[in-house]
């Protein structure tokens, strides 16, 4: 059943992405070798250049596969892959989690300039966007590493200000998620209790 439904999702999917995930996709497919990989990057460009075509007059070109579901579903989960890793990539919220990533690897090898350039460099990428979950790591970082360094105890007032001012953030917009939540689930519980009345 799930690989008859990517089946059918595939070609949607394929007519919705824009032409740099293309790119991004077939480059990648390109750059791992292998028989299965030329199948269905064979499959990706014959369904991408035949998109003004209904889906069954598509599926009766596909004369190169053996098992055609197959290397349809495989294809589905292979796009939802790459595609994915694109759309991170480009993110800058999703680029600060990478940087946090590198700030963790650095940290635990004791490279402790390295790693406060780093902090500080993401900190203010991470206040453009206000990423205040992740300003709060950084922070906690940003005071560890007090200890490696000629800090003042003010330096250490001022970050732990900062900190409890990301951490007030994260909390309201908690309270703002739930609220939302809260208000959607009021609704439909509503709507359903009118339907039943009528």
């Amino acid at each position: 059943m799930r690989k008859r439904k990517s089946q059918e999702y595939l070609y949607e999917f394929i007519r919705l992405m824009t032409r740099d995930e293309k790119r991004y996709f077939t480059q990648t497919l390109k750059e791992v070798n292998g028989r299965k990989n030329n199948l269905r990057l064979r499959l990706f460009d014959l369904i991408n250049n035949n998109l003004i075509e209904s889906n069954e007059e598509i599926d009766s070109k596909i004369t190169f596969a053996k098992n055609k579901s197959k290397l349809k579903h495989h294809l589905y989960n292979q796009l939802l892959e790459i595609i994915s890793n694109y759309s991170l990539e480009k993110t800058l919220y999703s680029k600060l989690r990478i940087q946090l990533n590198k700030i963790d690897l650095l940290y635990s090898r004791g490279m402790h300039r390295a790693t406060l350039k780093l902090v500080n460099a993401t900190i203010k990428q991470a206040e453009s966007i206000e990423a205040n979950k992740i300003l709060m790591e950084l922070f906690e970082y940003r005071i560890r590493l007090l200890q490696y360094q000629n800090s003042k105890p003010e330096d250490s007032y001022d970050l732990s200000k900062k900190a409890r001012e990301a951490l007030q953030k994260v909390i309201e917009e908690f309270e703002i998620f739930k609220l939302l939540t809260d208000t959607f689930v009021t609704k439909r519980v509503l709507g359903e209790k009118k339907n039943e009345k009528i």
